[in-house]
């Protein structure tokens, strides 16, 4: 067995913040729920999560998998679609838009034996009730 100046014991070694060779290693581990917080968290402005999600997003673009210790192209394509739904939040329907549909409306939402709200809907009436007034 090879000689150890140290025999056996802990040396510290005081040494300053941000000396280490990575210093983007810092923010690792970044996991997808932390990605998620930033997406679906109202408590902050939608603003401010766009900026840390950006943050990160060119914290990511340097490290490569063993920086990582992880799949970084996977944390990066979410960390994109995270922004990309943020940016794109504007964009949204209204908030009322999902109280605003009626199935009654629609004929599709509608039970195929239902003829009366067809009738209603498509302002047309069946064949065969066109046929039988007919005679």
């Amino acid at each position: 067995m090879a000689e150890h100046p140290h025999e056996g014991r802990v040396v510290p070694v005081d040494q300053a913040m941000g000396d280490d060779a990575n210093p983007l290693a810092a923010l690792m581990p970044m996991s997808l729920d932390e990605i998620n917080d930033y997406l679906y968290d109202e408590s902050r402005p939608a603003e401010e999560r766009l900026d840390r999600l950006r943050e990160i997003r060119d914290n990511l673009a340097g490290l490569e998998a063993s920086d990582v210790g992880s799949d970084v192209d996977a944390l990066r394509d979410e960390v994109a679609a995270a922004i990309a739904s943020l940016e794109g939040a504007e964009l949204s329907a209204p908030d009322d838009a999902a109280t605003s549909f009626d199935p009654a409306d629609h004929i599709e939402a509608q039970s195929p034996d239902d003829e009366d709200t067809i009738t209603r809907i498509t302002g047309e009436e069946d064949a065969e009730d066109d046929q039988s007034r007919q005679r």
